[in-house]
């Protein structure tokens, strides 16, 4: 007698169905984990360039400074438009960071300067927080940077806001 090899269309039409299941409830928590790894890592671009500018500070003993925008004469521009370091005395750049994702979403303190400035002490000029989600954020995907006038540098996540980029 011959042996038959293979599947029989009932077992086939069960595992697509379980492979269904499992595919339609895992794509949300996918989804998430993939929107948190994004936020997480332009909260720590952003954590970097802080640490940088106040670092280049304390060695240089001067101003630098860190805004949106990708010059000195467009700083201000908005987070999302990408950020530099850069030496306040002559404009030079330190080091430029590109735009973030366009579904980031980040947001200084209202009435706050987009200039973060650290002298040669490391001390920061003056306190902001800035806030990053991405498009879509829920539960505590957000996160809030906090530069303190010590120059502290500092990142929590809290629950997101629904807010507009700038």
């Amino acid at each position: 007698m011959r042996l038959m090899r293979g599947f029989t269309l009932i077992e086939l039409m069960v595992t697509i169905a379980v492979l269904a299941i499992i595919v339609t409830i895992g794509i949300p928590g996918f989804s998430n984990l993939i929107r948190n790894t994004t936020a997480s890592g332009l909260s720590n671009d952003m954590v970097g360039a802080f640490q940088f500018a106040r670092s280049e500070a304390v060695n240089r003993n001067e101003l630098v400074g860190v805004c949106s925008g990708q010059t000195v004469a467009a700083c201000g521009a908005g987070w999302t438009n990408g950020w530099i370091v850069f030496v306040v005395s002559d404009g030079a750049i330190l080091r430029r960071w590109e735009a973030p994702d366009s579904d980031a979403i980040i947001n200084q303190d209202a009435g706050a300067n987009s200039t973060i400035i650290f002298g040669g002490d490391g001390r920061a000029v003056s306190a902001t927080n800035i806030n990053m989600n991405i498009d879509g954020c829920t539960d505590n995907e957000e996160r809030v940077l906090s530069i303190n006038t010590l120059g502290r540098v500092s990142i929590r996540r809290v629950a997101c806001a629904t807010s507009s980029s700038s």
